[in-house]
């Protein structure tokens, strides 16, 4: 992800009205990449909280990992490569957004998933970002 990416990614979230929330929850199952982010994250001055191991079988049982003062969550689409998850990102933001939780979704294989897994929650997204 590059550094513009990371940039607009916190700028949306700022757009949000969010009092003294700090913490971005970054859901990825590919643990490097998500270290990348989490250094972009702290640089831009926020508090990044990596979710990159476990084996979630319910949206419901990874929401609960994500705390209420979430200032947001930077979440990748295939969370299921290295087992994170049984169900896409798109299913974990639509459950934030219907919570309230600000959420950000991103996937490199965004021309193949937009039209399929995506597509029936994409109104419960507010932010697709292509990783390519």
């Amino acid at each position: 992800m590059t550094a513009n990416l990371i940039s607009t990614s916190v700028e949306s979230l700022s757009n949000e009205s969010l009092n003294n929330k700090t913490k971005i929850f970054i859901v990825d199952d590919d643990k490097d990449f998500a270290k990348t982010v989490a250094w972009e994250v702290e640089d831009a001055g926020y508090e990044p909280v990596l979710i990159v191991e476990g084996s979630f079988g319910k949206v419901d049982d990874l929401v609960s990992q994500i705390s209420q003062d979430a200032y947001g969550v930077l979440c990748d689409h295939r969370l299921s490569g290295s087992g994170l998850a049984t169900f896409h990102g798109s299913d974990l933001v639509a459950a934030l957004y219907d919570r309230k939780i600000p959420a950000l979704l991103d996937t490199q294989f965004y021309e193949m998933d937009s039209d399929v897994s995506i597509r029936k929650y994409r109104h419960k997204i507010p932010v697709l970002l292509n990783k390519d």
